[in-house]
């Protein structure tokens, strides 16, 4: 999965190089509703409309504002 996440400060931007942080998870169906914390955020730019977007591997693309990613959007499956 990809993100929008801000520029470093090396680049003329400012912001890290990283996206979310879930930590090592694998999908739960009886939590896969259950939204991220906001802790979770970590870097994710909501540059577009307070949305940011995210691509998934298998070519899916949404905007998310902060607080709206699922589980099931960052987990792997078994």
């Amino acid at each position: 999965m990809l993100a929008d996440t801000p520029q470093p400060e090396t680049r003329k931007g400012r912001g890290n190089d990283y996206f979310i942080s879930v930590g090592a998870g694998v999908y739960n169906p009886s939590t896969a509703e259950d939204l991220l914390p906001d802790s979770a955020y970590i870097g994710f730019s909501t540059r577009h409309g307070d949305r940011g977007n995210a691509a998934f591997v298998d070519g899916y693309v949404e905007a998310f504002a902060i607080g709206e990613m699922k589980q099931k959007h960052v987990y792997l499956e078994d």
